[in-house]
């Protein structure tokens, strides 16, 4: 957390940029375990299987995201 001020010996934090930090961080763990799982089924398959597995789990992707309800911005 950021300290963005102290009040009467009490140090303020802003707690949005630690969350968008935290959901940084696992955005990039699951880039990193999707990727590795990607190139592992690339070296037990075709290509063309790689590559679907690929199409399918982006359309998975696109259907979660079309479903999540929109935040308001914290920042």
């Amino acid at each position: 957390m950021e300290v963005c001020g102290r009040s009467r010996g009490v140090v303020v934090l802003q707690p949005a940029r630690t969350v968008h930090s935290f959901l940084a961080q696992a955005e990039y763990l699951g880039e990193v375990t999707c990727g590795l799982g990607i190139a592992l089924t690339a070296t037990l398959v075709t290509l063309p299987v790689a590559l679907g597995v690929c199409a399918g789990l982006f359309a998975v992707t696109a259907a979660v995201m079309r479903r999540a309800p929109v935040s308001a911005d914290l920042g």
